[in-house]
């Protein structure tokens, strides 16, 4: 019967498998990463669907952390100007391993899709300074 769950009731689960807690020590998850780490959860839950087996469960925390540990980058790269061929290469990884974990879980945009600026990456709209909204609001008033 190893690993078969039989009549057990939810007081009898781990807390981590009944929701009570991320991990088995407990943590104090107040702090500003703590905190930005349970909202990733929640969110790419909400985004993945609500109902998650314990496996979709897993690579939705190991996306939390890995998006945690890329805003860290981010955050020392802004403040510094300054990023060394390590952090780089670790940041390249991390980036692969997000966008592989999302793809997983259904969560990236489908391909030949046309991204609205609220989805368009800041980078891309940075480039076209939002002309491709305004093309399209062009293009609504000339159907007039």
């Amino acid at each position: 019967m190893h690993g078969v769950v039989t009549g057990k009731r939810k007081s009898a689960r781990s807390a981590i498998t009944n929701g009570s807690r991320l991990f088995a020590a407990r943590v104090d998850l107040r702090t500003s990463r703590g905190a930005r780490f349970k909202d990733l959860i929640s969110a790419y839950t909400r985004d993945a669907g609500d109902d998650l087996t314990e496996a979709q469960r897993a690579i939705v925390r190991d996306l939390a952390m890995l998006q945690v540990l890329s805003e860290d980058l981010q955050q020392s790269y802004m403040e510094t100007g300054a990023m060394s061929q390590e952090e780089h290469t670790q940041y390249a990884r991390l980036t692969n391993s997000m966008r592989r974990h999302m793809k997983t879980l259904g969560l990236t945009a489908q391909r030949g899709t046309k991204p609205d600026d609220d989805d368009m990456d800041p980078l891309t709209y940075m480039k076209t300074r939002g002309k491709t909204r305004r093309a399209r609001l062009d293009d609504d008033e000339e159907e007039d």
